[in-house]
């Protein structure tokens, strides 16, 4: 072989220079059906990572415009389909307009397909592309599994359990409730958790650990996805898409993967395909790739602690816990220990603005709670009247003094701390034991 044909084979991969063989045989031509597949699959995956895309964490304002205009394109389908969609994207990712929204991509995927397929008929592959795409994909999904991962190793996604989540009944919890509970009540665990998506998402920084880092996302994800459809948690939508990226990405080694783990056949080394022929380009991106993805890690993670100092730090903590009624006045009667049913007989408040009256039969009002001075006014959603509007006066150590109105009614109430004791906050972890937890 001559040196300019030596020259030509040559190719940098991923990690560091390799040669390809001068008897690799030719690639075969991908199948009509494969390549209609493929224009589809671009297309579509181009467009969902577009929206919801890291750069809406990241700088939201640049992707203000593209998200207008996609507003207006989800109202006017819903429009054709009977559907008045009024609620826009929000905390829930299974709204009417995320589904519509994800019909569109669809849609428009198989349109751009149709055309791309009129006009690149003699196309025999596109392998190149199809490359470019995983490596869209992976540095997609890897920040994603960054951003959820550090609001689990540093605990901000499941925060410790407040005094109202343990004084309310297991019987009122909803679903999506019950598995926040959990999740908080185990700080070890809710770090794993995170921890296993940090790890899947920087495997996915190299091409060379792409497949271990899928594998790892794909059972990552395939749990997400089951916990969030049965405790109804509102981002199944996102979380199939997240699954199905890294099944994706899997995909390329599928038949690698069976003839290791079910044909019992030998395997040999996945072929990568450098996106770069020029060594020097090829090196600065990819520093600039690893660069860039381990400086949003870091971001990320220095985020979750700030949200985790505030939570810990807050002007009203004084104010958090559980406070028993002693006295009790409403309406000018003062109802002392003979509490009726309706009437005051606790008030709970938390770190996340919510509160909570148990009455004295024993219901549970919920409020959002929000100080304005030493005034401490408790709101009904929705309500433009703040249910209870008390100033806060001066009544010793572990006294709270409320005066003010309830209902439009006067009330004045003082109030003692409690520091109850729950077992489920008593989690040691016990390597022996003598008999069944009780």
């Amino acid at each position: 072989m001559s040196a300019s044909t030596a020259t030509e084979r040559f190719r940098i991969h991923s990690d560091g220079p390799v040669t390809v063989a001068p008897d690799t045989p030719p690639a075969r031509p991908w199948s009509p059906a494969r390549r209609i597949a493929f224009r589809w699959l671009f297309v579509y995956l181009v467009l969902y990572m577009l929206q919801p895309s890291p750069l809406d964490f990241i700088a939201p304002g640049l992707v203000a415009p593209y998200s207008a205009l996609w507003e207006r394109i989800v109202k006017g389908v819903g429009r054709l389909l009977g559907l008045h969609i009024t609620v826009l994207p929000n905390a829930s990712g299974d709204t009417t307009y995320n589904y519509v929204q994800v019909l569109c991509y669809a849609a428009l995927a198989a349109v751009a397909a149709l055309v791309w397929t009129a006009a690149d008929r003699r196309r025999a592959d596109y392998r190149r592309l199809y490359d470019w795409l995983r490596a869209a994909v992976r540095v997609y999904l890897a920040i994603f599994m960054f951003l959820y991962g550090s609001a689990k190793v540093i605990k901000t996604q499941f925060p410790d359990l407040s005094p109202l989540t343990l004084h309310q009944p297991l019987g009122d919890f909803t679903p999506n409730m019950l598995l926040w509970t959990f999740m908080g009540a185990s700080t070890l665990y809710t770090f794993w958790s995170g921890l296993l998506e940090m790890v899947g998402g920087a495997l996915l920084v190299s091409r060379r650990t792409t497949l271990l880092g899928s594998l790892v996302c794909v059972a990552v994800m395939s749990n997400v996805l089951m916990l969030n459809l049965s405790y109804d948690v509102v981002v199944k939508l996102f979380a199939l898409h997240l699954l199905a990226l890294a099944v994706f990405l899997a995909a390329a080694d599928a038949r690698r993967l069976l003839d290791f783990f079910v044909r019992n056949r030998p395997v040999g080394a996945a072929e990568l395909r450098p996106l770069f022929a020029a060594p020097r380009r090829h090196r600065l991106v990819l520093v600039a790739r690893t660069a860039s993805l381990v400086l949003i890690a870091l971001l990320l993670l220095a985020a979750a602690g700030a949200r985790r100092h505030a939570l810990t730090a807050r002007s009203g903590k004084r104010l958090e816990g559980s406070w028993v009624v002693e006295q009790l006045t409403v309406g000018g009667v003062t109802q002392g220990r003979a509490i009726d049913a309706a009437s005051w007989r606790r008030l709970v408040i938390d770190s996340r603005q919510r509160a909570a009256v148990q009455l004295g039969g024993g219901e549970w009002r919920r409020y959002s709670w929000q100080l304005a001075g030493r005034t401490l006014e408790l709101d009904d959603d929705g309500d433009a009247v703040p249910a209870a509007s008390l100033e806060m006066k001066p009544a010793g150590a572990g006294r709270l003094e409320l005066a003010g109105t309830v209902g439009g009614r006067p009330m004045h109430a003082l109030l003692a701390r409690e520091e109850p004791r729950f077992r489920l906050l008593d989690r040691d972890i016990h390597w022996i034991r003598e008999g069944p937890v009780r």
